[in-house]
């Protein structure tokens, strides 16, 4: 689970607007293209973060042997020969400590469901209208850490990170 770059465009795009004072815009005026529409400025995913560290995503190659999860390959650089049956890392995010040892992690989740049910029908059964849905959010009081990267040596968007952006 990460937070997508561009909700992080949305609330500090929705911060620049408050501060401004202003309600709507037009994308294509400076200094919004600037700032928020043009590729001079790339907003990343944000990931957990642990101890200040920024995680970054599991490569799909990471993989482990079947009852042995201590030990991770990578398929990326060579396949052991070996007719072990391999499993997918089941951590999404990784990170390495001082001592250059990866971590497997994955931020707290929350699962909701939600069910709906059509409209019935006299003499109709309704099980076909209903609909199940999941939701996944993060739980709250968590650190992520994302990246923006600027072409411009002078850029505006840094006064917007000073303090906390709430997003949810």
């Amino acid at each position: 689970l990460y937070i997508p770059g561009s909700v992080l465009k949305g609330a500090l795009l929705k911060k620049y607007c408050t501060a401004k004072q202003i309600s709507t815009f037009d994308c294509m005026d400076e200094p919004f293209k600037g700032i928020f529409f043009s590729s001079r400025t790339r907003f990343l995913n944000a990931t957990y973060s642990k101890r200040g560290l920024r995680s970054m995503p599991v490569p799909l190659s990471w993989q482990y042997m079947k009852g042995d999860d201590n030990q991770i390959f990578d398929f990326s650089i060579e396949k052991p020969n070996t007719i072990a049956q391999w499993k997918t890392v089941n951590k999404t995010l990784f990170w390495t400590d001082k001592n250059s040892e990866v971590k497997l992690l994955a931020p707290e989740a929350h699962i909701s469901i939600h069910i709906t049910k059509g409209e019935r029908t006299a003499g109709e059964p309704d099980y076909h209208e209903a609909n199940i849905f999941r939701y996944i959010s993060l739980r709250k009081g968590q650190s992520f850490i994302g990246l923006i990267l600027c072409d411009d040596d002078s850029c505006p968007i840094e006064d917007l990170l000073q303090g906390t952006i709430q997003i949810g």
